[in-house]
């Protein structure tokens, strides 16, 4: 596949002004190195005051009234998880994963689990196959290396 790798980090409740990357004191070592070969985007907005509309937005390219998902008239809207789940557009994984890329995730946020449709099961499934045989090929080395010790 000739497309380049995309890697999307969402950090939420954190403000850019503390990362280095944006002349910030924070200690982010490994987010620094990154930095250095990705693309960083010094002047993004959030499309929403709030976690849920923004996120929705970053992963369908819509803003908040347009995918639906904000909070109505009450602050404490109770129906954001409706919203989330009637939302019948594309993501943006669904348009990547059609040009081919392989797509994984890893997040603590409850709209986006492990049973979400983020993670390509098949692939998780592969790459646990291949950590299997790794192992299996390294206990095997490790049996030879031990018989060989033991043959002297």
């Amino acid at each position: 596949m000739d497309q380049p790798n995309i890697i999307l980090i969402v950090l939420d409740t954190l403000r850019k002004d503390v990362l280095p990357i944006y002349g910030g004191d924070a200690y982010t070592p490994n987010l620094n190195e990154f930095a250095k070969d990705a693309i960083v985007f010094p002047n993004a907005i959030a499309p929403s005051p709030w976690t849920v509309p923004s996120h929705m937005s970053f992963f369908t390219g819509k803003y908040a009234v347009e995918h639906g998902v904000h909070e109505d008239e009450n602050i404490f809207d109770n129906n954001i998880d409706e919203k989330v789940s009637k939302y019948q557009g594309k993501f943006f994984w669904e348009i990547l994963k059609n040009k081919g890329y392989n797509i994984f995730s890893f997040s603590a946020n409850p709209y986006i689990s492990v049973d979400s449709v983020l993670i390509d099961l098949g692939i998780i499934l592969d790459l646990i196959l291949n950590i299997i045989q790794l192992i299996m090929i390294l206990l095997l080395m490790n049996t030879e290396n031990m018989e060989k010790r033991y043959q002297k």
